[in-house]
């Protein structure tokens, strides 16, 4: 988004090429969907960030982060919004008219949800409110469930070569870049302004 539209190429190849997509991409999981959804939401955010806040990108942002929220739950939500602020806000661009169409699009998409959400809820006889909400994402988000985990500090080392592994080869370039950025040396002007 601040380096400018050619430089939006470079990720989609990092991302279409490293073995932690290829992996979820073939595994029978939602991650991929919520990938796509996302992705998609940050495609309409391009847009509105490069042309200017219209009607359009409401409906787009409504639809895409609505069907990230039927995907994936809350996270399909948050992710994306929480992800488009920190732009905002690192470009200087982040206002009123900016958050109220975030929270627009954001209330939009859970009246997406709640359309299949209240019927599903009914035909389950309250047991997705219960399972699906209760206990998927309530339980899970407070404490560890089903086997998950355990002590940070010893659970911490795994997750380093996972990383290294699942972003390879493209992690060898990461200090490299955090080193460009901090240094001002990418970016162009609107990037560091």
């Amino acid at each position: 988004f601040l380096l400018g539209p050619a430089w939006l190429r470079l990720p989609m190849v990092i991302l279409a090429t490293t073995p932690l997509l290829l992996v979820t991409g073939t595994a029978a999981t939602t991650d991929a969907v919520l990938l796509a959804t996302m992705v998609g939401a940050f495609a309409v955010f391009q847009d509105a960030f490069r042309k200017g806040l219209r009607k359009i990108h409401l409906v787009g942002f409504a639809l895409t982060l609505g069907a990230a929220l039927l995907t994936k739950g809350p996270v399909g939500l948050a992710l994306p919004i929480l992800g488009m602020v920190v732009i905002l806000v690192f470009a200087k661009r982040f206002s009123f008219t900016w958050a109220g169409y975030l929270f627009v699009a954001a209330l939009l998409a859970f009246g997406i949800f709640l359309a299949w959400g209240i019927p599903a809820n009914d035909a389950t006889g309250g047991e997705f409110l219960r399972r699906g909400l209760g206990y998927h994402v309530v339980a899970r988000a407070v404490r560890p469930i089903d086997s998950h985990g355990g002590n940070f500090f010893l659970t911490l080392p795994f997750y380093i070569p996972v990383v290294i592994f699942a972003f390879f080869p493209w992690v060898l370039f990461l200090p490299g870049a955090l080193s460009a950025v901090a240094g001002g040396r990418v970016g162009g002007s609107e990037g560091r302004s």
